[in-house]
């Protein structure tokens, strides 16, 4: 067999043309794959995402914003009246969220709300529990009256009596738990939005404990009657005792009851305003 030196270049130049084409078509592939997901925004910087925003005038727009915003979590907590989709608070900042909430109530009682709305927003959620129905109750027991005392003795914006105040309290300390105004990482300024010299701060406390009580009452009732709003805002009114003998005799709750009929209501009336969020 002849040696032929020029055989063996022309196979070797063969074999370098198919490593670059290989090489060439690899480079492309990755190219393309690159081009692809850029267009299908997989590479999309995770930092951002869009929300809404709320004007002063209550005027919604989207805007880019980073992760690290502020926002309520209420994606678990089922509605209680009516059709407030809770779930979609994730979409606004905190502030533009107490807007929306604010906002939600009739002009003529919105100046008595604005001191609460953060209070309520904060404790609901951290009990995960509706902020709507515990404005409903509120509206309903006190107009946001924090000097409201019925005939019987309960007090403040949630109308708690002495005695209930008392056994709830207790209650909490039982199972090694504390108030919020209790804990060391207290601060005044999570709960409301606006400056308040030392005796102030006293007296703001006092009320965020009433509102505090009576979330955690209102959760009590809700884990008794198993998630029946219903029957957990009657027994707010009549007392669980009675609601609960109601039940065993198999009798009628809340067929005439003007107390529910309130609540619904006014829980109604924050429903048909949250056009917000239906966006």
């Amino acid at each position: 067999m002849e040696f032929s030196p020029v055989g063996i270049f022309e196979n070797l130049f063969i074999l370098d043309i198919n490593r670059v084409l290989k090489s060439f078509i690899a480079f492309l592939c990755v190219l393309a794959f690159f081009s692809l997901t850029m267009k299908l925004d997989i590479f999309t910087p995770l930092e951002n995402f869009k929300v809404y925003e709320v004007s002063e005038n209550n005027k919604i727009s989207s805007k880019i914003k980073p992760l690290d915003f502020q926002t309520y979590s209420f994606a678990n907590v089922p509605s209680s009246f009516g059709s407030i989709e809770l779930e979609l608070s994730h979409k606004f900042q905190t502030n533009d969220f107490e807007k929306i909430f604010l906002s939600s109530f009739p002009k003529h009682i919105r100046k008595r709300v604005k001191p609460y709305a953060k209070a309520i927003l904060k404790v609901s959620e951290q009990y995960q529990i509706d902020p709507f129905w515990v404005a409903s109750i509120m509206w309903t027991e006190s107009h946001f009256d924090w000097k409201a005392k019925s005939i019987v003795g309960a007090k403040g914006l949630m109308q708690i009596m002495p005695a209930t105040k008392n056994w709830l309290y207790w209650q909490v300390r039982n199972k090694g738990r504390f108030l919020i105004v209790e804990k060391d990482d207290f601060d005044i300024s999570d709960y409301y939005n606006f400056k308040m010299n030392n005796k102030q701060q006293r007296v703001f406390k006092y009320r965020l404990v009433n509102i505090e009580m009576g979330i955690i009452y209102l959760k009590r009732l809700l884990n008794t009657f198993n998630g029946d709003h219903k029957l957990a805002t009657v027994a707010y009114n009549m007392g669980p005792g009675w609601t609960l003998k109601r039940l065993k005799r198999k009798m009628p709750i809340g067929t005439k009851n003007i107390y529910l009929d309130k609540v619904k209501l006014a829980y109604q009336k924050l429903s048909n305003s949250l056009w917000q969020l239906r966006l």
